[in-house]
Protein backbone atom coordinates (compact mmCIF):
# COMPACT_ATOMS: atom_id res chain seq x y z
CA UNK A 1 0.00 0.00 0.00
CA UNK A 2 1.35 3.44 -0.97
CA UNK A 3 1.69 5.74 2.01
CA UNK A 4 2.41 8.90 -0.01
CA UNK A 5 -0.42 10.30 -2.07
CA UNK A 6 -0.08 13.16 -4.54
CA UNK A 7 -3.27 15.18 -4.90
CA UNK A 8 -2.94 17.13 -8.15
CA UNK A 9 -4.42 20.65 -8.01
CA UNK A 10 -3.08 22.13 -11.26
CA UNK A 11 -1.56 20.83 -14.52
CA UNK A 12 -0.15 22.40 -17.65
CA UNK A 13 2.88 22.89 -19.89
CA UNK A 14 6.11 24.65 -18.99
CA UNK A 15 9.09 25.64 -21.10
CA UNK A 16 12.54 24.18 -20.46
CA UNK A 17 15.97 25.27 -21.58
CA UNK A 18 19.13 23.16 -21.62
CA UNK A 19 22.77 24.22 -21.30
CA UNK A 20 23.13 24.82 -25.05
CA UNK A 21 20.08 27.11 -25.11
CA UNK A 22 17.76 24.63 -26.81
CA UNK A 23 14.18 25.05 -25.67
CA UNK A 24 11.56 22.35 -25.20
CA UNK A 25 8.30 21.82 -23.33
CA UNK A 26 7.28 19.48 -20.55
CA UNK A 27 4.11 18.63 -18.65
CA UNK A 28 3.86 19.72 -15.03
CA UNK A 29 1.49 19.13 -12.17
CA UNK A 30 1.50 20.48 -8.65
CA UNK A 31 -0.57 20.03 -5.55
CA UNK A 32 -0.60 18.53 -2.06
CA UNK A 33 1.26 15.59 -0.57
CA UNK A 34 -0.74 13.45 1.88
CA UNK A 35 0.49 10.47 3.85
CA UNK A 36 -1.02 7.49 5.58
CA UNK A 37 -4.33 5.74 5.44
CA UNK A 38 -6.18 8.86 6.57
CA UNK A 39 -4.23 11.06 4.13
CA UNK A 40 -2.72 13.57 6.52
CA UNK A 41 -1.27 16.71 4.93
CA UNK A 42 2.52 16.38 4.52
CA UNK A 43 3.42 19.26 2.20
CA UNK A 44 3.45 20.41 -1.41
CA UNK A 45 4.89 18.99 -4.61
CA UNK A 46 5.74 20.02 -8.16
CA UNK A 47 6.29 17.21 -10.67
CA UNK A 48 7.58 17.67 -14.20
CA UNK A 49 7.42 14.98 -16.89
CA UNK A 50 9.62 15.21 -19.97
CA UNK A 51 8.49 13.90 -23.37
CA UNK A 52 10.56 10.74 -22.84
CA UNK A 53 8.57 9.95 -19.65
CA UNK A 54 11.42 11.05 -17.38
CA UNK A 55 10.02 12.59 -14.19
CA UNK A 56 11.47 15.15 -11.83
CA UNK A 57 9.91 15.86 -8.44
CA UNK A 58 10.31 18.67 -5.93
CA UNK A 59 8.66 18.51 -2.51
CA UNK A 60 8.55 20.81 0.47
CA UNK A 61 6.53 20.57 3.65
CA UNK A 62 5.96 24.34 3.96
CA UNK A 63 5.71 26.02 0.57
CA UNK A 64 4.74 25.35 -3.03
CA UNK A 65 7.40 27.80 -4.25
CA UNK A 66 10.05 25.98 -2.20
CA UNK A 67 8.94 22.75 -3.88
CA UNK A 68 9.46 24.48 -7.25
CA UNK A 69 12.94 25.58 -6.17
CA UNK A 70 13.78 21.98 -5.19
CA UNK A 71 12.49 20.77 -8.55
CA UNK A 72 14.73 23.29 -10.30
CA UNK A 73 17.69 22.17 -8.19
CA UNK A 74 17.02 18.51 -9.06
CA UNK A 75 16.80 19.35 -12.76
CA UNK A 76 20.05 21.31 -12.72
CA UNK A 77 21.90 17.99 -12.20
CA UNK A 78 21.01 17.08 -15.81
CA UNK A 79 21.55 20.64 -17.09
CA UNK A 80 17.86 21.54 -17.54
CA UNK A 81 16.07 24.61 -16.20
CA UNK A 82 12.35 25.37 -16.19
CA UNK A 83 11.55 28.79 -17.65
CA UNK A 84 8.77 29.98 -15.37
CA UNK A 85 7.72 33.01 -13.34
CA UNK A 86 7.99 31.28 -9.95
CA UNK A 87 11.77 31.13 -10.31
CA UNK A 88 12.10 34.83 -11.15
CA UNK A 89 13.22 36.80 -8.05
CA UNK A 90 10.72 39.59 -8.90
CA UNK A 91 7.71 37.23 -8.65
CA UNK A 92 5.83 37.47 -5.33
CA UNK A 93 2.93 35.79 -3.57
CA UNK A 94 0.40 37.69 -1.51
CA UNK A 95 -1.03 36.51 1.78
CA UNK A 96 -4.20 35.39 0.02
CA UNK A 97 -2.48 33.64 -2.88
CA UNK A 98 0.22 31.86 -0.88
CA UNK A 99 0.61 28.20 -1.88
CA UNK A 100 -2.01 28.44 -4.63
CA UNK A 101 0.58 28.81 -7.40
CA UNK A 102 -0.57 32.33 -8.24
CA UNK A 103 1.35 35.50 -7.54
CA UNK A 104 2.24 38.83 -9.07
CA UNK A 105 4.98 41.06 -10.38
CA UNK A 106 5.18 44.61 -9.06
CA UNK A 107 3.98 47.04 -11.76
CA UNK A 108 2.34 44.23 -13.76
CA UNK A 109 -1.48 44.47 -13.61
CA UNK A 110 -2.48 40.78 -13.74
CA UNK A 111 -1.91 37.76 -11.55
CA UNK A 112 0.66 35.32 -12.89
CA UNK A 113 0.82 31.57 -12.23
CA UNK A 114 4.21 30.40 -11.00
CA UNK A 115 4.59 28.00 -13.95
CA UNK A 116 3.69 30.59 -16.60
CA UNK A 117 6.51 32.24 -18.54
CA UNK A 118 7.68 35.66 -17.35
CA UNK A 119 5.45 38.29 -19.02
CA UNK A 120 7.15 39.79 -22.07
CA UNK A 121 6.68 43.35 -20.77
CA UNK A 122 8.93 42.48 -17.83
CA UNK A 123 11.58 40.74 -19.90
CA UNK A 124 12.33 43.98 -21.74
CA UNK A 125 12.85 45.92 -18.48
CA UNK A 126 16.50 44.91 -18.23
CA UNK A 127 17.35 45.59 -21.87
CA UNK A 128 19.43 48.73 -22.15
CA UNK A 129 19.53 49.47 -18.42
CA UNK A 130 23.32 49.81 -18.47
CA UNK A 131 23.18 52.37 -21.25
CA UNK A 132 20.44 54.34 -19.45
CA UNK A 133 22.56 54.44 -16.29
CA UNK A 134 25.59 55.68 -18.22
CA UNK A 135 23.51 58.42 -19.88
CA UNK A 136 22.01 59.51 -16.55
CA UNK A 137 25.40 59.69 -14.84
CA UNK A 138 26.83 61.70 -17.74
CA UNK A 139 23.89 64.13 -17.56
CA UNK A 140 24.39 64.48 -13.80
CA UNK A 141 28.07 65.28 -14.30
CA UNK A 142 27.20 67.90 -16.92
CA UNK A 143 24.72 69.52 -14.53
CA UNK A 144 27.13 69.52 -11.59
CA UNK A 145 28.87 72.60 -12.98
CA UNK A 146 25.61 74.35 -13.88
CA UNK A 147 24.31 77.11 -11.55
CA UNK A 148 21.49 76.45 -9.12
CA UNK A 149 18.27 76.11 -11.13
CA UNK A 150 15.68 76.99 -8.47
CA UNK A 151 16.56 80.66 -8.74
CA UNK A 152 18.17 80.70 -12.16
CA UNK A 153 16.01 83.61 -13.32
CA UNK A 154 17.15 85.63 -10.29
CA UNK A 155 20.90 85.33 -10.85
CA UNK A 156 23.15 88.35 -10.93
CA UNK A 157 26.68 87.52 -12.08
CA UNK A 158 26.15 83.84 -11.19
CA UNK A 159 24.85 84.58 -7.66
CA UNK A 160 21.30 84.64 -6.41
CA UNK A 161 19.82 88.01 -5.63
CA UNK A 162 18.37 87.71 -2.12
CA UNK A 163 15.68 90.30 -2.67
CA UNK A 164 14.45 88.78 -5.92
CA UNK A 165 14.36 85.32 -4.30
CA UNK A 166 12.39 86.68 -1.34
CA UNK A 167 9.93 88.34 -3.70
CA UNK A 168 9.36 85.09 -5.61
CA UNK A 169 9.71 82.71 -2.66
CA UNK A 170 8.37 84.47 0.47
CA UNK A 171 9.19 81.54 2.75
CA UNK A 172 12.92 82.16 2.18
CA UNK A 173 14.45 84.42 4.80
CA UNK A 174 17.70 86.32 4.89
CA UNK A 175 17.95 85.80 8.65
CA UNK A 176 20.90 83.67 9.72
CA UNK A 177 19.97 80.05 10.31
CA UNK A 178 22.15 77.91 12.54
CA UNK A 179 24.85 80.58 12.68
CA UNK A 180 25.29 80.64 8.90
CA UNK A 181 24.84 83.66 6.69
CA UNK A 182 23.11 81.62 3.96
CA UNK A 183 19.52 81.86 2.92
CA UNK A 184 17.26 79.90 5.24
CA UNK A 185 13.74 78.56 4.99
CA UNK A 186 11.19 79.10 7.73
CA UNK A 187 9.28 76.06 8.94
CA UNK A 188 5.73 77.23 8.35
CA UNK A 189 6.11 79.03 5.06
CA UNK A 190 6.19 82.51 6.65
CA UNK A 191 8.98 84.95 7.03
CA UNK A 192 10.53 84.61 10.48
CA UNK A 193 10.02 87.55 12.79
CA UNK A 194 12.83 90.05 12.98
CA UNK A 195 12.50 90.35 16.75
CA UNK A 196 14.94 88.78 18.88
Amino acid sequence: MAWRHYEVKHTGQVGLINQTGKQSAAKYEHGLVATGKTRVFAGYFVRLTLQGATEFLGEDEHSLVSALLRLSSNMSAVRLAPQCSGLDPRWRESGLSENTGYGYFVFYPNSVHMMDPVPSTLEGDNAGVGEEIRETVAAMRDRADAPLTIGARHQVDGKLSRQKCQDSFPWISDQPFGGHENLSVSRRGRLPSTQG
